[in-house]
């Protein structure tokens, strides 16, 4: 789990965080909320929906880790629930705010407190030879 920063340092070297365009391909892609999944570490119980594992279908492999709470400084939902920010979709108006997706029983794109703390998706640069 990472906070997401404003400062670029969300992701490895040669990685970045994943734009909103790389969420909307992914998403179109796959709709089931299974699909990226892992097959282990979902609960059977907690959900009516889609509960369980996944099939990772998209090599996603979401996993239940939570969020932290920035206003209580805790982690909550951990175990059941998985928050990724999308990171550059802030909504203009609401400067505090980012939006993230959710995978519980269904995928959920909804808004978030930047003060939370939810996982970053990085994907690779792509290679640029040199000149």
């Amino acid at each position: 789990m990472a906070a997401f920063s404003l400062h670029g340092d969300n992701c490895p070297t040669g990685w970045d965080p994943a734009s909103s365009e790389s969420w909307d391909n992914i998403m179109a892609a796959y709709t089931d909320v299974r699909d990226f999944k892992s097959t282990t570490g979902w609960p059977e119980e907690y959900f009516v929906g889609a509960p369980g594992n996944g099939t990772n279908k998209s090599g996603f492999n979401a996993k239940p880790g939570g969020v932290l709470n920035g206003s209580h400084q805790k982690f909550e939902k951990e175990g059941h629930t998985g928050y990724w920010w999308i990171d550059s979709a802030w909504p203009p108006d609401r400067p505090t705010v980012g939006w993230s997706y959710n995978f519980v029983e269904r995928i959920n794109k909804h808004d978030e407190a930047r003060t939370h703390g939810l996982s970053v998706r990085c994907v690779k640069r792509a290679y640029t030879p040199p000149k």
